[in-house]
């Protein structure tokens, strides 16, 4: 009497093993899901906005993770600190960090995917201000910087002194210190900076007074995260780029 049923119940699994057989792609999670994404408030690039995430990176990404199948959203993408969002960068695999200036200084720790979109580095200063002719000026002055950012490690490199500079983990205490007159410069990505002035209500008008850097901005990925993962990001990126719609993307903002 058993006989019957054991047969019924191989005929069900093996029916069931064909199924999702062939549709296995349906079932299969996308590798891109495993990754871990951070950003911070960088707008227009990437910010959040009455909790939503925003910006030219997070429709990049919500494109990416479409065009690679993931259930992963924009909605998971965890908003820290820069300094806090590099740190896991560099130390957990599968983190992903955006949007990321590439430098020469960050060519080796990073695994890299993009470019997003074109990026300047400067120096901004209230109207009235000293002009900056070379980096090493800001020796005699107070420059504010976000902690680990890439015009941070800009000026350091060029010969700014770190008893120079007044790293902050976020932009609202620089605009604090600019407005009070207890900084003199804030070095950032230009158009970052400018709309944060706005944003939080900067009185005083501020320009660029100096240009350290012309880059490009793009996903870092931590080193040591798996291939198969880095791969099928990478993939979903170029389709996106092959197909015009991050152009259109950048361009819509």
């Amino acid at each position: 009497m058993k006989r019957p049923l054991i047969r019924m119940s191989i005929a069900v699994a093996a029916l069931v093993g064909s199924i999702a057989t062939a549709m296995g792609p349906a079932f299969a999670a996308s590798p891109v899901d495993k990754l871990s994404f951070y950003s911070e408030q960088y707008p227009p690039f990437n910010y959040q906005e009455d909790g939503e995430p925003k910006g030219i990176s997070i429709d990049l990404l919500e494109a990416i993770l479409k065009e690679a199948g993931a259930e992963t959203t924009v909605g998971d993408v965890q908003f820290a600190p820069w300094a806090r969002g590099y740190d896991l960068a560099l130390n957990r695999p599968g983190t992903v960090l955006f949007a990321t200036t590439r430098t020469a200084k960050r060519e080796d720790k990073f695994l890299w995917v993009g470019p997003i979109t074109a990026t300047r580095i400067g120096v901004l200063g209230a109207q009235g201000t000293a002009d900056v002719s070379k980096p090493t000026d800001l020796n005699g002055a107070r420059t504010a910087t976000i902690r680990d950012d890439v015009a941070e490690q800009l000026l350091t490199e060029a010969g700014v002194s770190e008893s120079a500079l007044m790293p902050q983990g976020k932009a609202k205490p620089i605009v604090r210190l600019l407005e009070a007159g207890r900084a003199d410069y804030w070095a950032y990505e230009t158009n970052v900076a400018q709309y944060l002035l706005d944003a939080h209500g900067a009185e005083k008008p501020y320009e660029v007074k100096y240009v350290l850097s012309e880059s490009e901005l793009y996903f870092a990925l931590n080193k040591e995260t798996p291939q198969a993962q880095v791969t099928a990001f990478r993939e979903a990126y170029q389709a996106v780029v092959d197909s015009g719609r991050r152009d259109e993307i950048v361009a819509g903002h």
